[in-house]
């Protein structure tokens, strides 16, 4: 409207939302130049409004000044009352206008008096209550009557609403290409924190074209500032949007061989990965990644590209990250001179570990040796590498922890460049490691031999229960006989060994209630069961059945027996003392030349008494109650059978028995006695 105004000094007489064309970058365009008058025009008739004609042939009355109307005179204020209507009508969302006459003279002069009336009555703000507050100002003075005491152009130009930023900004874009390229850096720098004020479609479709053609120029000092605010504004775009706006743009080959373009797409790697597609932006990864991770590039564009392992990890194929990113990044931990560097450069391999870019041959092979050649032992350094050999240590083997991670761990460990909390952070490490490595070894141990870890107590006793059933004692039955529970003859030799209790001793009772064991002699010529061993009645049945076969019968004549009660072999003179002190002993004197080799093989074993009958006098005062006799050899010869001893048997002088057996002896009558007596 100034061009229109001052240079070509015409006045257009039709502005009207149907004159207003916006283009695809947010660009107002003012058109319907059907009615322009030139600017020494005084009168102007309207025409006569037909309805059967087009709307731009007929002037919109409700946008037109007061003045045409009723004086049918036009001035350059004329087309301010018209842009205050269109301001209005903005708004208002479409649903007002200042006036609303269906073109016609007459309605149009009843509704501005309307409009007038409410303006002196009331107060400005309740009619234009949706106008922002720096518009409100202005806007009744470009809807006055009279077109002397309307704002010119240049006046509303200059008035507050366009004194604020975002309207500088949006006129300093027009006049954007006039511009030099110091006046364009120190403009771009600032539009940076402005751009979350801008609404985002003149983000999209007004800033962003303007900064693209700006890009594709190259001018260096402006790449790495217009890149900037490029990906900023394409992050609200959409990723079909960004395909076809931007990554055209970004994908050229000389622009990422600049180091300018390289550190921003590298700091803005994500905005990348989100609004690229995974294959192109595989491609436009892998293109950038090849130039950043040179040995050639500075510092900082290494220090950034390491930071981004993690989108590398997340993008790039395996083969691809061992092959060719790997290798690069090893190339610039060797090689880099900076400290930063080589600690992002350690970082980035314990990412590939973690994330599994390397497996662990790679680690074994190539990079545990890459940092037993590491020379410096800066106490960063020492601190990052501690995090490779720990994270190592979760995938190698053992043996490979044991060669290649333990020792380098314990010679970094004493580096005197190491402050107490790194050298503490060391002996952990180590320490769990190794805790670690034992456990698993001995797991590997048992394993193999196929043990297993004790079993509980309580299980074992619920086992037993379920075998043989509950019982009320944890004592040895009172029916497990001799036969039952053969003797060895360490037992027998520790037996022997034990010296006598004395009668003070308190006696160990079985809970089990059971009668105590007396010795009562038996009727004569009265054959007593045994009620012990294999002959009791209480033994579990599978041992019953045994008894019903010939081998175990009760008629079968024990060798053992007749070895006992044989005088040819053994010259034996028992003698009974009464249990009365003093105590007499029985000596038996075994024959020296009696071969036991045939014994060994009979039923029951050595060392396990049958009942047998034998043919001894009896010695008078023989106490019924217990047996209170000592045996003792002397002057035997070692001829023994296998399983006995010439050590003494000392009774236990006792009434109550834990263990019984039954000798059955002859007196001189041929009457048959049998008698329980202790054995220990």
């Amino acid at each position: 409207m100034e061009f229109l105004h001052s240079t070509a000094k015409y006045i257009h007489l039709s502005i009207q939302p149907s004159a207003i064309f916006i283009n695809e970058n947010s660009d107002w365009k003012l058109s319907g130049f059907g009615h322009i008058q030139p600017v020494e025009s005084e009168e102007f008739f309207i025409p006569q409004y037909d309805p059967r004609m087009p709307t731009f042939v007929n002037i919109n009355l409700n946008y037109t000044a007061p003045e045409v109307v009723y004086e049918n005179n036009i001035y350059p204020s004329s087309d301010i009352y018209s842009l205050g209507c269109f301001i209005y009508y903005l708004y208002t969302k479409g649903e007002k206008t200042v006036v609303s006459c269906d073109n016609s003279t007459t309605y149009y002069k009843e509704d501005y008096e309307k409009f007038e009336n409410r303006l002196r009555q009331n107060n400005p703000k309740t009619v234009f209550k949706n106008v922002p507050e720096t518009l409100f100002q202005v806007l009744p003075q470009l809807l006055t009557r009279y077109p002397n005491q309307r704002l010119s152009i240049k006046e509303f130009i200059e008035s507050g609403y366009f004194n604020n930023p975002l309207v500088k900004t949006m006129i300093f874009l027009d006049e954007f290409p006039t511009k030099s390229d110091d006046e364009k850096a120190i403009f771009l720098k600032s539009l940076v924190n402005l751009l979350p004020l801008f609404p985002t479609t003149i983000l999209q479709k007004k800033i962003l074209p303007i900064l693209l053609d700006l890009l594709g120029k190259k001018v260096l000092p402006l790449i790495q500032i217009t890149l900037t605010i490029i990906l900023l504004i394409g992050n609200t775009l959409s990723q079909l949007t960004f395909h076809d706006k931007v990554y055209l743009t970004l994908y050229d080959d000389k622009l990422l061989s600049l180091p300018e373009a390289q550190i921003v797409m590298l700091e803005n790697l994500s905005i990348l990965q989100q609004k690229v597609k995974n294959d192109e932006f595989k491609k436009l990864l892998l293109r950038l990644t090849d130039k950043v991770l040179d040995l050639k590039s500075n510092f900082q564009i290494q220090t950034k590209a390491l930071e981004r392992t993690d989108i590398m990890l997340e993008s790039i194929d395996f083969p691809t990250i061992k092959n060719n990113i790997f290798p690069k990044i090893c190339g610039i931990f060797s090689k880099t001179t900076s400290l930063t560097v080589k600690v992002k450069a350690i970082d980035s391999f314990v990412l590939l570990i973690e994330k599994k870019g390397i497996d662990k041959f790679t680690v074994n092979e190539t990079l545990l040796p890459l940092l037993r050649s590491m020379k410096t032992r800066e106490v960063k350094i020492l601190e990052a590498v501690l995090n490779v050999y720990k994270t190592s240590a979760t995938i190698l083997d053992e043996e490979q922890i044991v060669e290649h991670i333990i020792p380098p761990l314990w010679l970094l460990s004493i580096s005197s460049t190491l402050n107490p909390k790194s050298y503490q952070d060391y002996n952990n490490v180590i320490n769990d490691i190794t805790k670690t490595i034992q456990t698993k070894h001995m797991e590997k141990l048992r394993a193999l031999e196929g043990s297993k870890p004790p079993a509980d107590e309580d299980d074992t006793e619920k086992f037993r229960h379920l075998l043989y059933g509950k019982e009320e004692t944890t004592q040895a039955p009172a029916h497990v006989g001799l036969r039952d529970a053969p003797l060895s003859t360490t037992t027998i030799q520790q037996a022997m060994s034990t010296p006598v209790i004395n009668n003070s001793t308190p006696v160990i009772k079985p809970k089990l209630k059971t009668e105590p064991l007396t010795l009562r002699p038996s009727k004569p010529n009265q054959k007593t069961n045994l009620n012990f061993g294999s002959n009791s009645q209480n033994v579990p049945k599978a041992v019953q059945n045994l008894r019903a076969t010939p081998s175990l019968s009760q008629d079968y004549n024990d060798d053992f027996d007749d070895f006992v009660s044989a005088p040819s072999t053994r010259n034996v003179t028992p003698t009974l003392q009464p249990t009365s002190p003093p105590v007499q002993t029985t000596t038996l004197q075994p024959q020296s030349t009696i071969d036991w080799s045939g014994e060994q093989n009979k039923i029951g074993g050595f060392g396990v008494l049958q009942p047998s009958n034998r043919s001894n006098k009896s010695s008078p005062g023989f106490n019924n109650a217990s047996l209170s006799s000592t045996i003792n050899t002397n002057g035997v010869s070692n001829n023994f059978p296998p399983g006995f001893s010439s050590q003494p048997i000392q009774p236990v002088r006792n009434n109550s028995m834990n263990r019984s057996s039954s000798i059955n002896n002859n007196n001189n009558n041929n009457q048959k006695s049998n008698y329980d007596i202790s054995l220990i």
